[in-house]
């Protein structure tokens, strides 16, 4: 299994409070649900794919932050958006499929797992007949950091 980790909304546990603030604000205050690093690894996955609209130019230190906040993990590979900051999540993150992770892990659709926010990228993974986890959404309440024992919220699409 190949675990597709959305990053904004997912992985970020205070998106929403994020979401309006500056860069530097951002920077300083991005925190991470490592409950639901813990139970990703559970499921023993060949490897742990970050996949995010995020900007190529913030990949650095992004990978470092989530080193420091989720003890020292790291993703086994991570796609940040090259297309430009206007491109739409799908877009960004079919390209990314399409061009750098399945020529590598290939195109059996039962090999990923997508754990996603976005509906509009959720419905282009399942194009490809991919089916995977909905995260994270914003009106559901959230699970403490602590809950390494915590399944992921949300269902299937």
């Amino acid at each position: 299994m190949v675990i597709l980790l959305d990053l904004n909304y997912t992985l970020v546990a205070n998106s929403m409070e994020l979401s309006r603030k500056g860069l530097a604000y951002r920077q300083a205050n991005e925190r991470y649900r490592l409950w639901l690093l813990k139970c990703l690894a559970k499921l023993g996955p060949e490897a742990t794919l970050l996949v995010t609209i995020r900007g190529q130019d913030l990949e650095e230190w992004t990978l470092k932050n989530i080193a420091k906040y989720c003890d020292g993990w790291q993703p086994d590979m991570s796609f940040f958006n090259t297309l430009g900051p206007r491109t739409p999540p799908p877009r960004w993150k079919e390209f990314a499929l399409v061009n750098h992770i399945m020529p590598v892990f290939g195109e059996d659709p039962t090999r990923y797992l997508p754990v996603e926010s976005n509906r509009d990228t959720q419905r282009m993974y399942t194009t490809y007949g991919i089916v995977g986890l909905k995260a994270f959404p914003p009106n559901e309440p959230q699970r403490s950091e602590d809950d390494a024992n915590a399944s992921p919220q949300g269902t299937l699409f």
